[in-house]
């Protein structure tokens, strides 16, 4: 009987995920990460009527190409799946299927090549509503962080031992210097 190996990382990453994406079912894969890519040029194409757009808090409006780890149907580069986000993600993918040929139109698998059916599964597998933002603005990673209203980090027990240590060698460096320390 062969026994199946099991990496201790994926079944840590998997406590993690649960923790912090609250649709996220123990056993299950969490959400699919990708790279995304906004190429923006003021002016032209989708962006013909706007000299600018806001990208991650910051207002872009010169020719950029934008970077972001989201998650895999997150074609606008909000950093969540919210409601609203996966609907423009989803009207943005069936409205350039087999015609877009960039991340921000549905090129999930970075081929270059127009949007077919391998981008199609890609975005059907891993469709999912209700995602926390990824930098930790919303949802159950904010919770997290403590930032959410009324809500207190809880500190973590390693820092009460690091202080313990730190004084019991402070308290050992006293006693030497005054001479009442067990050597004395």
């Amino acid at each position: 009987m062969r026994r199946r190996f099991i990496p201790r990382a994926s079944k840590g990453r998997r406590a993690i995920a649960a923790r912090v994406f609250p649709s996220f079912q123990v056993g299950a894969q969490p959400p699919a990460l990708n790279i995304g890519l906004l190429d923006f040029t003021p002016g032209t194409g989708s962006y013909s009527n706007t000299s600018y757009i806001t990208f991650e808090g910051q207002t872009v409006t010169t020719n950029a190409i934008l970077l972001r780890l989201t998650y895999m149907d997150d074609l606008i580069l909000a950093g969540d799946m919210s409601p609203q986000d996966a609907a423009s993600d989803a009207l943005l993918f069936a409205a350039n299927y087999g015609s877009g040929m960039t991340w921000s139109v549905g090129d999930l698998v970075h081929d270059g090549g127009p949007v077919d059916s391998s981008d199609a599964l890609l975005f059907a597998a891993n469709y999912v509503t209700g995602l926390p933002s990824l930098d930790g603005t919303t949802g159950n990673a904010a919770m997290l962080g403590g930032s959410a209203a009324g809500q207190r980090p809880v500190p973590e027990p390693g820092g009460l031992l690091l202080g313990l240590i730190g004084a019991a060698v402070l308290r050992g460096l006293l006693m030497r210097r005054s001479g009442s320390g067990p050597n004395a």
